[in-house]
């Protein structure tokens, strides 16, 4: 399968500019049934889940308003865990760029040194900076115009909360290149047996986003949320999980959140293969969320910082199952600020 460049429709573009990045939140509650077959002191304890619909390219603006709500749920909640998106090359990788995280905000140089890159706009060489402008589609020379208002995620977003919020970040929700070649063998050999084929060119862009792919990223993150939140419920902590997190993938996340309090993964015994996904810190034992996800995919364990005492999470019948209720109010409405000029926009061929 080859690869080649993508670009975003006109009627996407335009929707953007309507619809904005609208932050909503799930609040993680016992179900009513678990309540009355609790004791008579049950668990008041509330956690929640925070959807932020981003962009690979937006305003500094917008980048700055999620990076202060970031920072602001980190230090009023140490137990707050960012989740991240992208695609690593390998598991080996995923580890690699955690441990950079973590050097980064445990040294002071290095942290400030990371941030004024990013205001600077120079933590990548040009070359570096063109090649992700290509693979986003974005003209880079256009971007070196709006350099004081628009920004690469790459190069300001992420790094920024590597700096200020490294000890509370997990990139093992998401997959590494080793699982989306098995998952697209797995699509490849199931569309055979139906005398059909894989495209024979997908954009690089687009390989996150692939259908069979796509819906395994946005089950997983949402699936390993939850368990998150009956993580803490059971250790009696309150705390957020934050879903910064592609624009276009946010309504299915959402929908799998809200799926699954019908259906809890751990208690689906249909399709079962383990993935254990966790965070780094330098605070506490190793600890692991332990799930069971439905696709042909597994995971890496490494540290989660969210309790002293570490508890894995297991199927069990006296073990309370969460519903999860969407807040009254939006978190925040916050506009991308994207220029229509920065991005490439072919004609929608649907229309």
């Amino acid at each position: 399968m080859c690869f080649k460049r993508c670009f975003l429709s006109r009627s996407a573009y335009n929707e953007l500019l309507v619809v904005g990045s609208r932050w909503r939140r799930f609040l993680a509650k016992p179900s009513p049934q678990d309540l009355d077959s609790s004791s008579t002191n049950p668990k008041l304890v509330t956690s929640q889940v925070t959807i932020i619909p981003t962009l690979h390219i937006a305003s500094i603006k917008f980048y700055d308003q999620v990076l202060d709500y970031l920072r602001i749920a980190v230090q009023r909640n140490k137990n707050t865990v960012i989740f991240l998106e992208g695609i690593c090359d390998s598991c080996e990788a995923q580890q690699a760029q955690m441990r950079e995280y973590h050097e980064i905000v445990q040294n002071k140089s290095l942290q400030e040194a990371i941030v004024l890159k990013a205001n600077q706009n120079n933590l990548y060489t040009e070359n570096t900076m063109r090649d992700i402008c290509e693979e986003l589609s974005v003209d880079y020379d256009t971007l070196l115009r709006y350099t004081n208002e628009v920004r690469l995620q790459e190069c300001y977003l992420k790094p920024k909360i590597a700096a200020y919020c490294g000890l509370n970040l997990c990139n093992t929700v998401d997959l590494d290149m080793g699982k989306v070649q098995a998952l697209l063998q797995d699509e490849a050999i199931r569309l055979s047996t139906l005398g059909e084929s894989l495209p024979s060119s997908v954009s690089v862009t687009e390989i996150g986003s692939f259908p069979v792919i796509r819906k395994n990223r946005e089950r997983r993150v949402a699936q390993l949320a939850r368990m998150q939140c009956k993580q803490w419920y059971q250790d009696g902590i309150e705390s957020e999980v934050i879903i910064p997190w592609g624009y276009f993938h946010s309504e299915a996340i959402i929908h799998n959140i809200i799926e699954g309090n019908a259906d809890p993964i751990d208690q689906d015994s249909t399709n079962q293969v383990d993935v254990s996904v966790s965070r780094g810190s330098s605070t506490s034992e190793p600890g692991k969320i332990e799930s069971n996800l439905d696709e042909n995919t597994s995971g890496t364990a490494s540290n989660l910082s969210r309790s002293k005492k570490s508890t894995p999470v297991s199927a069990s019948p006296d073990k309370p199952t969460l519903v999860f209720v969407e807040a009254d109010e939006l978190v925040a409405k916050v506009p991308f600020g994207l220029p229509k000029d920065l991005v490439e926009i072919k004609t929608d061929t649907n229309s």
